[in-house]
Formats: structure tokens, sequence, C-alpha cells
């Protein structure tokens, strides 16, 4: 995950890409989750979460000047990282629009990562 957004930051925050349905209207993980009656876990993977694989959505890093945080998405990658202190990394967390979960600087994001939906 580190080579994605830098190490040495004080938490880590994976930020799911919602999805767009049939209906064009975005759609949370959490929600496919229980229609496919799979989870929602730090390492999930889109493709094991519906049984399929997909391609990524996009790929762009930021940071400001000071580099108090970091923003990376990865092309190959179904989400968004954030680096960042502990009270950024809550504000996230607790954000009901989104698909956040605490994660860890060496936790894998490969495709077979998703040990728990298998």
């Amino acid at each position: 995950m580190t080579a994605v957004v830098p190490g040495g930051f004080e938490a880590y925050v994976r930020v799911l890409h919602p999805v767009v349905n049939d209906d064009e209207r975005f759609v949370r993980w959490r929600d496919v989750a229980v229609i496919t009656g799979r989870r929602v876990h730090p390492s999930v993977q889109w493709w094991r979460l519906i049984g399929a694989r997909t391609r990524p959505l996009s790929s762009n890093m930021a940071w400001p000047a000071d580099h108090a945080w970091c923003v990376g998405t990865e092309v190959d990658f179904d989400s968004t990282l954030v680096g960042c202190n502990r009270n950024a990394a809550d504000e996230i967390l607790s954000c009901t629009g989104l698909d956040a979960l605490p994660i860890n600087p060496d936790d894998s994001l490969r495709y077979d990562a998703d040990r728990v939906n298998t």
C-alpha cells in the first residue's frame, strides 16, 4: 500500500469508489455486500464482492505543500488511499456517504488479497 501513499503517516484510510448501477445511480459497496451476502473489510476486492473481475476507474495522487496528508489512487486499484493524521482519518471514517475503512501501511490490495469473500 505504501507504494501508492508514502509511509510515515499516523493513519491510513481506504475509500472504496462508488459504482454506478443500471439506473445511473451511485451504489456503495456495503449495499452491494448486502445483496451478494458478502462482507466489506479493509482488503475487500470488487471482483470478489460481485463474483467477477472489472477494470478499475482512475489514477491520481495529491498532497498539500506541507505534506500533512496524501491521497493516492493506483490505476489497478478500485479505491483511493489516504495517509493522514488520526483526526482526519476519523473524519473520513465517519462520513456515512462513503465506504471508508481503516487500513494498515503493510496491507495488500492485490487482486487476490481478499481472503474473506472467496
